[in-house]
């Protein structure tokens, strides 16, 4: 697992949150609960407007997984969503399906990232 990609990022947190402050501990794990359900299936919904080529849905729904993952710490999985959203805006189809391939086969990996990163808190 990579930090960044399927492991929230730490350093990328503590600008936002104080780990020694249970309240800010409380309300991440609620973000990444309410992420652990909202964002992985916006993940499976980006796999599937993907096998139907609809680039415009993909486009959008990269937009938001982009915004969710930088809010979570996963600053590289962000990053992956800015590349998937170029590729669907230029209308790259065996471009924007060979990313939405990689990032869709992290999702495991993610999942089992933030919970064990749950634990931490």
């Amino acid at each position: 697992m990579t930090t960044g990609l399927t492991v929230p990022d730490p350093e990328a947190l503590e600008d936002i949150f104080d780990f020694d402050d249970p309240d800010d501990c409380e309300m991440l794990k609620e973000l990444y609960e309410h992420f652990l359900v909202e964002g992985i299936l916006q993940l499976r919904r980006l796999s599937a407007m993907m096998e139907l080529g609809r680039l415009d849905e993909v486009d959008e729904i990269a937009h938001s997984l982009k915004s969710s993952f930088g809010n979570v710490g996963l600053g590289a999985s962000s990053e992956i969503c800015n590349e998937i959203m170029v590729q669907a805006r230029a209308g790259e189809s065996s471009a924007t399906r060979e990313v939405v391939r990689q990032l869709s086969s992290l999702t495991d990996d993610m999942e089992a990232g933030i919970r064990s990163f749950m634990q931490r808190l």
